[in-house]
């Protein structure tokens, strides 16, 4: 109680000094800075199988010193043995040079689910270096028993940050 008492003497008196000198307190603002790019999209047509809907961004932020890139992703579609391989892979770049790298294998995801979402999201780095800084990506995949080996979907980089 008293430890209260003490905190609430300090902020009035605070209060009250900065009231009397004619200095005005903002708050400071927020460090980190986040972007994101625009939705991405594209149907697959596994062979003899539903059709699945992939939406997929690719998004980067920086916080102080702490940077991180990754790639956001939902789909809609049947169930079942539609791909061998699915993987979201996202990287954080700064200058279009790669500082960070994330391998997501989510085929059992996409095949057991009508329906889903994952983010792929590497470590963050940490670094003073400012400017450039990038979240991109893209998705390797390979239908189920169409004998015509895996694709590449390579997604568009989000917008810089510093």
């Amino acid at each position: 109680m008293r430890a209260i008492k003490i905190k609430s003497v300090l902020a009035v008196s605070a209060a009250a000094l900065v009231a009397g000198s004619g200095l005005v307190l903002t708050a400071a603002p927020a460090s980190a800075a986040s972007r994101c790019g625009a939705d991405q999209k594209k149907t697959f047509h596994p062979p003899g199988r539903s059709n699945t809907t992939v939406t997929a961004r690719t998004c980067v932020q920086s916080d102080g010193t702490l940077k991180r890139g990754w790639v956001e992703i939902s789909w809609i579609g049947g169930t079942g043995a539609k791909f061998d391989d699915f993987v979201v892979t996202a990287r954080l770049e700064r200058n279009d040079a790669e500082r960070g790298y994330a391998y997501c294998p989510v085929t059992s995801d996409v095949n057991g689910s009508s329906t889903g979402s994952y983010t792929c999201d590497p470590l963050p780095v940490r670094t003073s270096q400012s400017g450039g800084w990038t979240g991109d990506g893209k998705i390797i995949y390979d239908y189920n028993d169409d004998g015509k080996g895996g694709f590449t979907w390579d997604l568009t980089g989000s917008p810089k940050v510093s």
